[in-house]
Parts: C-alpha cells; sequence; structure tokens
C-alpha cells in the first residue's frame, strides 16, 4: 500500500495522462522508501521524515539531521523564497519557528561549506543572544543600514554612516550606552539624552598607562612614553567676557588638599599644596643642569688659575680662583658660557663665598657682563692685597634672556 505523498504523486501522474496532458511530476519509489520527484530534471526528494530540495539534498549534510533542505550545486544563490503577492491589509509573508517546550531554542546559523558556524543567532525562552565564532577568517559584523533608528527604552541598535562610519545607538531608563566587563560592573556609560561619557572607574589614557606610575595609584593617568612632550590641554576658544579655561581640584573634607607635582622619573622636583589653613608653594630644591662654563681672572698675580666647581653651568655655580705670585687688591673675572645663554645679555648676581680663603669683611662685586656669551664682574678686596698661591671663591646665578 502506498503512502498519502506517494498516493498523491500517482494520482497526478494518472491524472496527466488520462488527459492527455505533458506529465509534470513522475513519482519513482526508491527500496528506501522515498518518492523522487521530477520535471524535466531532479528537483528533490520527498522523505518519510523531511524534504529535500535541489538534486544533491540530503537530510544528513554537514553532521546535523534536517526536517528541510534546499541544496543546489551551482555557480549561483541558492535561494528558499517566502512569497506573498497579495495586496490586502492583512497580507504577510512569514517564516516562524515552533518550539515544544519552555527551554528549547531556536538557532539561525551561517556556516562556511564545511559546516563551520560564522555566525549565528540562538533565539531562546530567555534572552536573544548573538553568537560569532572565533575563527580567524569570521567574526565580522557589517551593517549597511544607513538610517538613524528610533529607539524604545530598552532597545539598542547598530548602524552605519558615511561620513562617521559604524555607530552604536541605546535608549535606557539611567543611560543609553554602558560597556561592562565580564562580571557585570559598569566600565563606561552615556547617561540617557546626553553626549556626557562617565568612567566609574580609573582611567588610563596612552599607550604605557598603568594607573600606578612612580609608586602612585591614579584616577587618571595620561603617560606616553615618547621623546617628546605628553600634554594635557583645558581649552576655551570662546572670545566673551565669562570665556575662562580652568582645573579644580575639590576634596572632601575640611582637613584634606590638593597638591601640583612637577615629577622626574624619579620623584618630584617642584610641589603646589593647597590645603584648608593656608595656601602654600613648597618646592624641592631647585636644580640646574647645562654644560660646565670656563672661567678667567685679573688682578690676581702672576701665573694664577681659574675652574668652576662641580656641576656648575650657566644658569648657576662657583668660580675656584687660585692666586699666582703678588695678586692685588682688585681686579675682574669672566665666566664664559658653553653657548650662548639666551638672546640678549643675561642678568647676573655673584657672591664672594669665604668657602676657600676668607676675603676682606667690606669687599665687593659689582656686574658688568655686556654679552650672552659670557658673564663679567669686577672684585674688590678692600684695599687689601690678595694672598699668594691660595684659592679665593666667587658664587654666581645668572638668568638668560
Amino acid at each position: 500500500m502506498k503512502t498519502p505523498i506517494h498516493a498523491l504523486a500517482w494520482a497526478a501522474l494518472a491524472l496527466s495522462a488520462s488527459c492527455n496532458l505533458t506529465p509534470v511530476y513522475a513519482c519513482v519509489v526508491p527500496g528506501d522508501g522515498t518518492c523522487a520527484l521530477f520535471d524535466d530534471g531532479h528537483v528533490g526528494n520527498i522523505f518519510g521524515n523531511g524534504v529535500g530540495a535541489g538534486a544533491n539534498a540530503s537530510l544528513s549534510e554537514y553532521s546535523s539531521t534536517w526536517a528541510s533542505i534546499a541544496h543546489v550545486d551551482q555557480n549561483a544563490i541558492t535561494l528558499s523564497g517566502i512569497v506573498n503577492n497579495g495586496v490586502g491589509a492583512s497580507a504577510k509573508s512569514q517564516y516562524r519557528f515552533v518550539t515544544v517546550t519552555a527551554n528549547s531554542n531556536v538557532n539561525f546559523t551561517l556556516s562556511d561549506n564545511a559546516g563551520v558556524p560564522t555566525f549565528g543567532l540562538s533565539l531562546g525562552s530567555a534572552i536573544p543572544s548573538w553568537s560569532i565564532p572565533s575563527t580567524a577568517a569570521s567574526g565580522w559584523i557589517t551593517s549597511t543600514g544607513t538610517a538613524a533608528p528610533t529607539l524604545a527604552n530598552g532597545t539598542a541598535a547598530m548602524y552605519a554612516s558615511a561620513t562617521n562610519g559604524g555607530l552604536f545607538a541605546g535608549k535606557g531608563s539611567s543611560n543609553d550606552l554602558q560597556l561592562v566587563n565580564n562580571s557585570g560592573q559598569a566600565a563606561l556609560s552615556i547617561p540617557t539624552g546626553t553626549q556626557n561619557v562617565m568612567v566609574p572607574g580609573a582611567a588610563g589614557i596612552g599607550p604605557n598607562g598603568s594607573l600606578s606610575a612612580f609608586g602612585n595609584t591614579w584616577a587618571l593617568e595620561i603617560e606616553n612614553d615618547q621623546n617628546a612632550a605628553t600634554r594635557l590641554a583645558v581649552a576655551n576658544n570662546n572670545t566673551g567676557a565669562s570665556a575662562a579655561a580652568a582645573i579644580h581640584w575639590i576634596t572632601g573634607t575640611a582637613n584634606s588638599n590638593a597638591k601640583f607635582q612637577l615629577v622626574d622619573n624619579a620623584a618630584p622636583t617642584f610641589s603646589l599644596s593647597l590645603g584648608s589653613a593656608m595656601n602654600f608653594w613648597q618646592s624641592p630644591p631647585i636644580k640646574s643642569n647645562g654644560s660646565a662654563p670656563t672661567c678667567s681672572s685679573t688682578g690676581t698675580g702672576t701665573g694664577p688659575s681659574c675652574a668652576v666647581s662641580t656641576g656648575s653651568n650657566s644658569q648657576a655655580g662657583k668660580i675656584l680662583i687660585t692666586t699666582g705670585t703678588t695678586p692685588g687688591n682688585s681686579g675682574t673675572f669672566t665666566i664664559t658660557f658653553a653657548a650662548a645663554y639666551g638672546t640678549n645679555i643675561p642678568a647676573c648676581v655673584y657672591q664672594l663665598a669665604n668657602t676657600g680663603t676668607a676675603w676682606n669683611a667690606r669687599a665687593s662685586t659689582m656686574d658688568s657682563t655686556s654679552a650672552n656669551t659670557a658673564a663679567a664682574g669686577a672684585w674688590d678686596n678692600n684695599a687689601v692685597n690678595l694672598t699668594a698661591s691660595v684659592a679665593y671663591h666667587i658664587g654666581y646665578v645668572c638668568f638668560g634672556k
């Protein structure tokens, strides 16, 4: 006895014969009990437990068991269509997945020709989720929609713009967008209806940010290790009378303070501490760097010598004059910089120092600098000749201009 599907096929064949019509379908029953349908070529196979469309259809392709499958090997698109050409108000085309139990789900998967999923949409009873396998040649979501969506509360959309590229939009009661970590904790939020970005935790800017540089714990760290300046700009290009750019330090208690520090790669070199009691500058010793100058003197006898102390440079230091024979009681000294110091004549201050041989108690100096390449001054030991073959010291501070 033939199955109903066989009976329908044979009935169609008999009807076409009795009406002297060209057969549209012919049914052949292979040994496995399936019914193969033909119309000028293999259209597919109707099995007892599924339907396969196409000459190469099989209900067990790609390691899966199918209830229906369309398989046509051709250099073109294989399409499966659901069409409704009706124009009535209730006309629709739908494709429905119906599952039997509350815990079941429906998977929509794009697979390569080896059966490996490259993209998936899993719709379950709890929550819909997108699944993108992490294979080297896949894992991209492409959006070609360019219209900005109108979102209801609790929804999100991904779309594209020719100007701004990929865009992701959302709408929520507290935030429109939020980036969370693996524990579900907020890392970045955009409050609803604003252009503000909130970072609940600490933020590091730059490829080398660690939030723990130089032994400190930072809420915000900008670190860019490069042979150039790393800058933080607070700018306001408005020209209005009230336009201003400001950085505010706000502390929580009456006893706390705010500190502004300049730090080298080891320790602070300058600090400004602003507290509740008073504002004051707190600065470690100011250090100047640079190449050592050379020096010379007059009035210091026959065969004197002149050198600068260790660490001396164009900005500050000490000259060490060793007298020769028969030195006098007045003369001059010159400090020649290693390179031009500024573009104008620097301003210099000198101090006779008793760190070597003591000067007369009324000895004095006077600045006579006239070029940006050297500092010059005059010394006077109050009419008392210097002692021969001993060291006299003169400290200096010069400011380039």
